[in-house]
């Protein structure tokens, strides 16, 4: 029973140890599986490397074993006798090179063929700029795929904001594929506040830096600009021709420089000159009245030198009937009427402040003509050197109607030098109304009387004013009232003050004269507050004045005098 138990559990042969012995073959790649080559007969492993596990269809490949995973290596690597099954990859047709193909064109491998990738995001497989993560350009795809187009470009250009409309942007801007609206691509606006400045502006006479080159006053000399009401700058400097007319309102800038060409306002404008005082000249080079305002229009001129005007009337400055007109820190000169106002003629209303009129030549009111109802007005102001063929060397005021009588207001004012080649070296005052605040009337001369003042239908206020050194041939060396006149001096200085007001040191004949008319008593009327009339070297050379017979005073004289009736 033993002998029998051991025989069935060798099966086979059995060798000297009385073992069954089995065939072992080699496992040349160690996968634990062999291909029948190399047997060996025993009952254990006859040495490392043998197996009794057939199957093996590539004994010399590790990865070739039945049961093993079948990979993409061109091996039959389970032993089924196919090659790669179950192991290929889905890849995908990339047409425009990018690394992203299109979803709906694939191939299966198990190695991506040329022109394939692994990856299936391409939104647009035609377009090698369009892919998942691609940059995103200004070119109305979407390029990284997110579903929106052009948005935080790469390639973006900066807009400026052209606040002021002149196309050219400031410094405020935005990154964007195209311009919003108001938005240009250059950002070289100094001030993109003001329309008339950036880089290929024209030079402004308007105190700016208009060309965004830097400032200097330099390069503003001999401009001409034109402010209109709703603040455009316009350059007006080839457009002035000898008569120009200013048909809209504004203000007209002149800067340092010498201007050829007579100005007609028909609008209520404004002439201004920017520079140092005397350095902007208007010059109307003999074709008419440099500057002449129309009926009912406002206007004023500052700070410029008004010459070589020619006209009938006012040929340095023309006024009409209702017009007003300021003029400050200015110089009216050299200008010549044929008719009244050489500087200036007075229709509606002028008024001066720091203002020179000198040098200028009429038939009357070499200076300064006020018409019927004009009103003329000066403070800080000097007239002088200016002549009168007739009357008013320095100023003429003179109507037509004791309704309508012109009207004179001087304050703070000198009028010396002038000449009449009538009466009135200084000022003729005929129908007219006249107050002389703080004023000096000096060294004036006339040929036939009243080398100063004439009045005649006029009344005239003379408040803390010297009349002196003036001279005439007769009828008044400072002043003559020739007819239905009305003059009153009042001076405030006092005994103890050094301040001289009155008459005083006038020359060659009586300082004032008063017309004895005898049909009309009291028709000329002088009344005397506490005015001078000169003493020692300060007096008068004649008689201090002369009503019918001549009257001689002092100093701080209060008295009155009237024609036909004399000084009492």
């Amino acid at each position: 029973m033993i002998l029998a138990l051991v025989l069935w559990a060798c099966d086979g042969s059995q060798d000297d140890s009385g073992c069954a012995t089995q065939t072992w073959y080699v496992d040349s790649d160690g996968d634990g599986f062999h291909a029948g080559i190399l047997p060996a007969d025993a009952c254990a492993e006859p040495e490392d490397g043998y197996v009794l596990t057939g199957g093996d269809c590539d004994d010399g490949d590790i990865s070739a074993a039945p049961g093993a995973a079948e990979l993409c290596d061109g091996v039959d690597n389970d032993c089924d006798g196919l090659i790669d099954e179950d192991s290929f990859s889905t890849f995908y047709a990339d047409a425009d090179g990018d690394g992203f193909g299109d979803s709906d064109d694939t191939v299966e491998a198990c190695a991506a063929p040329d022109g394939y990738t692994d990856d299936a995001t391409d939104s647009d497989d035609s377009d090698g700029s369009t892919y998942p993560g691609a940059p995103e350009l200004c070119d109305g795809i979407d390029n990284d795929g997110n579903g929106e187009i052009d948005e935080e470009a790469v390639d973006a250009p900066t807009w400026h904001l052209d606040a002021d409309g002149d196309t050219h942007g400031g410094e405020v801007s935005v990154i964007a594929c195209t311009a919003p609206d108001g938005y240009v691509d250059s950002g070289d606006d100094c001030d993109d506040a003001q329309r008339a400045t950036h880089p290929d502006a024209p030079e402004l006479c308007d105190g700016a830096d208009n060309d965004c080159g830097g400032w200097d006053p330099a390069d503003e000399a001999g401009t001409a600009s034109f402010l209109t009401a709703d603040g455009t700058w316009i350059d007006v400097l080839s457009k002035m021709a000898a008569t120009n007319t200013i048909s809209g309102p504004g203000t007209l800038w002149l800067c340092e420089g010498r201007f050829v060409g007579a100005m007609e306002l028909t609008a209520d404008v404004d002439i201004r000159g920017r520079g140092e005082a005397g350095t902007v000249i208007l010059d109307a080079s003999g074709v008419g009245s440099v500057v002449s305002v129309a009926e009912g229009m406002v206007a004023q001129i500052e700070n410029l030198v008004l010459q070589g005007g020619s006209a009938d009337s006012g040929g340095g400055l023309w006024v009409d009937k209702g017009a007003e007109v300021s003029v400050r820190s200015s110089v009216i000169e050299a200008n010549v009427a044929s008719g009244s106002g050489g500087g200036i003629y007075v229709g509606g209303s002028v008024e001066l402040y720091d203002v020179e009129v000198s040098d200028n030549t009429a038939s009357s009111g070499g200076g300064v003509a006020v018409g019927m109802g004009g009103a003329f007005s000066a403070d800080s102001a000097t007239i002088s050197g200016n002549t009168a063929k007739v009357d008013g060397g320095g100023l003429l005021a003179r109507s037509e109607s004791d309704v309508l009588p012109a009207s004179v207001e001087l304050l703070d004012t000198e009028l010396f030098e002038n000449t009449a080649g009538g009466y009135g070296g200084a000022m003729g005052l005929y129908t007219a109304e006249a107050i002389l605040d703080t004023v000096v009337v000096r060294e004036n001369m006339a040929s036939s009387g009243a080398g100063g003042v004439v009045v005649s239908y006029a009344t005239v206020d003379l408040s803390d004013t010297a009349l002196w050194g003036n001279s005439a041939k007769s009828l008044g060396a400072a002043m003559l009232l020739d007819d239905h006149a009305t003059v009153t001096c009042t001076s405030s200085a006092g005994s103890a003050s050094s301040s001289k007001y009155g008459f005083f040191g006038n020359k060659s004949t009586d300082a004032v004269y008063i017309r004895d008319i005898d049909e009309y008593d009291d028709a000329n009327w002088l009344q005397s507050v506490g005015c001078d009339w000169g003493v020692d070297k300060d007096d008068n050379d004649k008689g201090d004045l002369f009503v019918g017979k001549a009257y001689e005073y002092a100093l701080n004289e209060s008295f009155t005098c009237a024609s036909g009736v004399g000084c009492r």
